[in-house]
This record gives structure tokens, sequence and C-alpha cells, in this order.
């Protein structure tokens, strides 16, 4: 095998195992009893400075101009009540449950574009969106037979991949797209810490976490995906392509779920089944042409005009 190819099938596995730590780390800071408004506002204000970091560094823009500004911190709605929702589910679900019902992302998003853009569903999409189905009954069936978990917890996880899914239509459009995803995720983020902070202003208190056990949980959290994931995203994408990128994301949900239980958050051969299903069915779907760079775009900052086709 090409040794290009080989490193770049090492970046990718290693990215998206990396991206399935930060899950089960969120929910174990979570179950600390910690208020997840003011932790989300922390950890999103650090991966703000990471990220400025990475664009000076890089020579990126760090503005696009007022519309482009406009539009992307509108974006920054659908986002914040992704990360809110998926918050809401980590208190109440196993982690891995929770990261596998959210990577349904790609499978709701064909549908978010044959709504807005008015495009039919490919058989492909069709096939994915059936296996969601089926692997969110795994799911559901085991939370309800044996998982110590709520269906409520379930459904914030469903809810929160839909508005992702809006999300990352939404950065895909045409003239959002060309953009350096380092900029697109800043001003994203932005729009997203605005959010919270107006929640934390109406709601009158702000906790700041005073162990170290919880600092460390919080600056992995927001360490982990610009100086890991990103980068090594970014190699796989350069020596692999947007295909392979994007299907071997797809081990991120499954990662949850063994970090998970190796952090002691136990979960059933039902349910591990229904992760498995999920992701396959989304590997899928990422794996057609159409669907691979809309995809593989929120797990990269390298923009968009110098990825590998």
């Amino acid at each position: 095998m090409d040794k290009k190819l080989l490193q770049g099938g090492i970046f990718g596995f290693l990215a998206a195992i990396s991206s399935g730590m930060v899950p089960v780390m969120f929910s174990l800071l979570l179950r600390r009893n910690i208020d997840f408004l003011s932790i989300i506002f922390i950890i999103t204000l650090i991966t703000i400075a990471l990220i400025i970091r990475y664009i000076i560094a890089t020579g990126r823009p760090l503005f696009m101009g007022l519309n482009n500004t406009l539009r992307i911190s509108l974006l920054g709605i659908p986002l914040a009540g992704s990360a809110l929702l998926w918050a809401y589910s980590l208190m109440t679900v196993n982690a891995g449950i929770s990261t596998a019902i959210f990577f349904t992302f790609p499978l709701i998003m064909p549908m978010v574009t044959a709504a807005v853009m008015h495009d039919r569903l490919s058989n492909v999409a069709f096939l994915g969106i059936l296996g969601g189905i089926i692997g969110l009954f795994f799911i559901g069936s085991g939370i309800i037979r044996s998982e110590n978990a709520s269906l409520l917890g379930m459904s914030y996880a469903l809810v929160a991949a839909f508005f992702y899914a809006i999300y990352v239509v939404g950065i895909n459009h045409h003239s959002i797209y060309p953009l350096s995803g380092a900029t697109i995720a800043l001003w994203s983020l932005i729009a997203l810490e605005v959010i919270f902070l107006g929640l934390i202003i109406v709601r009158g208190s702000f906790t700041v976490p005073c162990d170290l056990t919880s600092w460390i949980y919080i600056l992995l959290i927001a360490c982990i995906p610009v100086l890991v994931v990103y980068p090594f995203n970014g190699c796989c994408i350069r020596y692999r392509g947007y295909t392979f990128t994007s299907v071997i994301y797809f081990i991120m949900p499954l990662s949850a779920v063994i970090f998970g239980g190796i952090f002691g958050l136990p979960i059933t051969m039902r349910t591990m089944l229904g992760a498995l299903i999920i992701a396959v069915s989304g590997a899928v779907v990422a794996g057609t042409r159409n669907m691979s760079r809309h995809i593989i775009r929120t797990s990269s900052l390298i923009p968009a005009k110098r990825h590998k086709h």
C-alpha cells in the first residue's frame, strides 16, 4: 500500500477514536453535578481562543465580510439548539447511546435538503434512513428493557441531530462553502456563545468549577477537537480524500460506546447493535459523492477549496 494512503488511514482512524472520547468526558463532567450552561460557555470560550490562535498561525482570514458573517452567525442558532439538547441527553442517557443517536444527523440531512431544495431522496439515502430507524428501534428497546436511561434523553439526542443536520446543510450553502472552515467554525461558535451568554444572564447565575478533575475534563473537551481531531482529519482528507474520511469518521459513535464502557458507563449488546447499525447506515450515506463533502466539512478546519476531491 502507498505510504501516504496508509498514513491517511491511520490519521483518520485516530481522529475518529479521539472524537469518541469527547462526549464520554462531557457526560462524566455533567455527572459531577456541574451547571451545564456554565460548562458549555467555558468550553466554547476556550475552543474559540484555540481556533483564533489556529487561524492566526495558519494565515487564514478572521473575517469574511458582513453578509457572510451574518449568515454564519444565524447558523449559530441551530448549533446552539443542538449543543443544548445533546447536553440534556448526556445527562440522562449513556454517552455511547446518545452519541450513536446523534450520529443519525447524516441520515436527516437528505430529508432537510429534500424539504428545502425540493430534491428527491436517493435510493442510498432511503436505505440509510431505514437502517437508522432500525438502529433506533434496537436502542429504544434496549433502553426500555434494561438501560438506566430514558426515552426522553433519547429524544433529546434525536432532536439535537435534527438541529445539527440543519447547521451542516447551512454551512454547505454555495455562498459559504468556499470560505475557510476555521473561520466558519469561529463565527458559528461566537454566535453560540452569545446565545448561551443570554441564557446565563436570563437565569442570573454562573458557576465556575473549583476542582482540578473538572478542569482537566474541560480542557480535554475543548482541546481534543481543535488540536487532535481537526488536524488529523485534515491529513486524512489530504491523503485519502473526502469519501474515505467521511466514512471512517463513523467510527466515532462506536468509539464513544467503547470508551463509555471503559469509564463505567455500561451498555447492553442490544444497544451496541443499534449503535453499530446507525454507524454503518451513516457511513453508507456519507460515502455517496453528494454527501461526503457535506459531512466532512463539519470535522475539518481546512479550507474547502484546498480539499482533495
